[in-house]
This record gives C-alpha cells, structure tokens and sequence, in this order.
C-alpha cells in the first residue's frame, strides 16, 4: 500500500493569489533519469527543481513504525491517515520536508518539460532540462 514519506504543500500554497485562494496546484512531476531529483510543473507556470536528500529512502525504509528524520533534520513520517498528512494535521500545518533547490519562472502556460536522457547529478554538465510554455522558443 502506498504511504507518504515527505511532502511538500506551502511551496505551491505561498504563491501570490490574486483571484482564487489555493489555485495554485501541480500539474506534472518528472523523476530524473539517476533518481535524484524531482522537476514539476504548477499551474503558477513555475517549473521547480527538487534535490532530494540522499538519505530519503534509506531512513524511511529503516523506519519500521514511527520517524524517521533527514540529515536536516526534518521528519520524514509514515501517515495511516488518508489524506497523506502526518499526524492528521491539515495541509497548512505540515511543514515542507525540503525545498525546491531552483524555480524557473516560464512565461506563460508550461506545455511540456523534459530531462536530458543521460543526466546525472555527479555530472554537472549533464545536469540540463528543456521546457516550452505558450507563446514562447523551447527553452534549455
């Protein structure tokens, strides 16, 4: 059965809103070709980067019951509730486990958005993405 390991909610929820609260919400989200790093997509046209921590699967599979926590020192924990929240607190209350380590702020409406097939995170020249939005070039 799946199970939350870490979240992240105020990252998309502290976004200016104009018109609607919590309009913002995501749209996509791109695992790396090595594993470590998450790239999403959200309605405020933003693509984040997300680094995740070396130790994040490593802690939550050692957790038989109860929390773990990061070299940071966030918890990471293991939620029966079904909404995924720890502890049963509401979305706003739970702190993001990690921070998104970059934001590219796209122009308009993101249409698609890719890795480069052979990156890897201990290759820095490899590390590139593409992404195109409405109304503007292919990015890299």
């Amino acid at each position: 059965q799946p199970q939350t390991i870490c979240t992240v909610h105020r990252e998309y929820s502290d976004v200016p809103q104009t018109e609607c609260p919590n309009s913002n919400f995501l749209k996509g989200v791109k695992w790396s070709p090595d594993g470590a790093c998450l790239l999403t997509a959200s309605d405020d046209n933003c693509l984040r980067l997300y680094d995740l921590p070396q130790d994040l699967f490593t802690a939550h599979s050692a957790a038989a019951a109860g929390t773990e926590t990061l070299d940071n020192g966030t918890p990471c924990q293991e939620s029966s509730d079904p909404t995924g929240s720890p502890n049963n607190l509401t979305e706003p209350d739970v702190p993001d486990s990690f921070p998104a380590a970059l934001r590219f702020q796209e122009g308009e409406t993101i249409y698609d958005y890719a890795w480069y097939s052979r990156m890897s995170t201990t290759d820095a020249v490899s590390c590139c993405l593409a992404s195109t939005s409405r109304g503007h070039p292919v990015h890299l």
